[in-house]
Formats: C-alpha cells, structure tokens, sequence
C-alpha cells in the first residue's frame, strides 16, 4: 500500500509514459501548448484487494483536438481501482464553456473500459467557432451564441472515433446564421428566387442531434426568421463530407403570391433544397424546381 501526495506539472505525454510505459492513442488526439498540472491524494494498492482511492484536481491552459480549441479546462476527479469521475467539469472555449461530468468505468479492463460525458455548453461566441473551423476568412464578425446539450461516450482503444456514440440539442439566438460558411450557398439560392430576401433575416437554429456510424446527424433543423423559415436534416461525416436537404416555408404572403404567381407547380416541392459537398466547400442545389425558376440558376 502507497500513501500519495503529489502535485506535477509534467506534460501529460511525458506522463504516460512513466506511468503507462506508453503514449495511448486517444492521449496522442490531443495538442498541449500551456501549463497542466495534475495533483493527487490518497492510496494506492495493488494487491489482492486493489483498493485504490485517489482524488485530485486537473488543470489544463491552451489545449486543442480535431474538433475544440481549449481555452482552459479544470475538474475535480476521484478514482478507484475500477472508476473514475472527473465532477464539475469547466471546459472554457471560443469565448463560451462547457460544463458537466466525465466518468471512465472498467479501468481494470482495457478492452472493456468506457468512458461517457454528460455536458452543457453555453455562450460559445459564433464568429471565434466559424473562424477556427473554416477555411474561408471572415471579414466582419458574424453575430451569434451558440448553447446546447451533449451526452456522448466511446471507448479508448485503436480507432475510437468510429465507435463514438452521443446525443443532444444545439441551438443558435441572434444569429446572422446565414453568414455562417455552411449556409452560404443556400443563401444565394434564396436570394435568387425569393423577392427582398437578405442573408441577415434568419436569426435563430435550433436542432437534435445523434452521433453514431461516422457521422453527426442534425434531425429535425430549423432555422427561423421573419421572412422564412428552413426545416429539414443534415448529415455531417467525420470525413467532413455533407448530405442532407431542407425545405424552405415563406413566412408572408405577398412573397409567396409574388414567387408563384402563373406556377402550377405544387408548392411543398418548389422550395427544397439539397445539400451536397464538404464542410470546407459546401454545395447547395435546389431540386423539382419548375423550368421557369430553374432557369434562374443556369
């Protein structure tokens, strides 16, 4: 039995590899560019009874992964020999943060063991997350806060990603949605055929989400505004590849008298809109548009 007392601030690579003898691949995702610090309490014994307790706080500065770029993130942890709960979880990211509970079962058994989040997020500032995730520069600040819910687990062994699994919602208030890179194609078609329609008129997103098979689905999506509103599913790969498509309702009827003013065409068809493409080069086309619409894009 070993009573522990211990403060380090040795980078967490370095870590690994004294108390593991290796690197783990889920560890190597993660970029550490400012301090961390990991302190310990308690005891440790690896014999017949395995009656480890330890508790602890983790503390790291300017950190990033494929998909977050850490500010700052700190937990309070206990451990036993088959547990470990990282509680009142703060991530701090793109001006916004992210709070909830961490919990690793199974650590006993490598080929078992699993890990789950439970989190919310709140007030990620919309221009820093469009800036860090896009290939396309921004000029002018887009506008917008983005909050939501996550529940999400996998495991630690070789490919992960594949095995992700998750759920929640996310939701965008006051937000110039459409200067959002994704949506941009989308706004060009709108603005061809919808008279006085403006890429700033749609302010608020709100969808669930499932994570599962490789990809994020987004189902139902609903973006509002006062001229229309955008309804519909997307489909986000981990290969940043994009399917999905959205009907778009017209919000009032001088618009829509104007749009379909001597169309036959039934209206429910006239306004989907299909997406296709990547997330760093999107592609929106609008499918059973009458020819004299259609026309408008050749």
């Amino acid at each position: 039995m070993l009573q522990l007392d211990v403060a380090s601030t040795v980078n967490f690579y370095a870590l690994a590899e004294i108390v593991m003898g290796t690197v783990p691949s889920w560890l190597r995702t993660f970029t550490f560019r400012g301090q961390t610090m990991l302190q310990a309490t308690g005891v440790v014994d690896n014999g017949a009874s395995l009656a480890n307790h330890l508790t602890g706080t983790l503390f790291v500065e300017d950190f990033s992964t494929r998909v977050i770029e850490g500010d700052q993130a700190y937990c309070y942890w206990n451990a036993t020999s088959n547990r470990l709960t990282c509680a009142d979880l703060r991530l701090h990211m793109d001006g916004g943060v992210l709070a909830g509970t961490v919990l690793v079962n199974t650590l006993n058994d490598p080929e078992a063991c699993r890990w789950e989040m439970m989190g919310v997020v709140e007030d990620v500032n919309l221009h820093q997350l469009v800036a860090r995730t896009s290939s396309k520069k921004q000029e002018d600040p887009i506008k917008g806060l983005l909050s939501g819910r996550v529940d999400l687990s996998g495991d630690f062994k070789e490919g992960f990603r594949s095995r992700l699994l998750g759920e929640g919602r996310v939701a965008i208030d006051e937000g110039q949605l459409f200067r959002v890179p994704v949506f941009g194609g989308l706004s060009g078609i709108l603005s061809k055929i919808v008279p006085g329609f403006g890429y700033a008129s749609q302010t608020a997103f709100n969808a669930k989400y499932t994570i599962g098979d490789n990809a994020v689905r987004f189902d139902p999506i609903e973006l509002d505004g006062d001229v229309l509103s955008v309804a519909g599913a997307i489909r986000l790969g981990f290969d940043e590849k994009l399917s999905g498509t959205v009907r778009v309702k017209l919000l009032r009827e001088g618009l829509l008298a104007e749009l379909i003013q001597g169309l036959t065409w039934p209206v429910s068809k006239l306004l989907e809109v299909r997406l296709t493409g990547t997330l760093q080069d999107p592609g929106w086309r609008p499918d059973n548009l009458p020819k004299e619409l259609f026309l408008k894009f050749d």
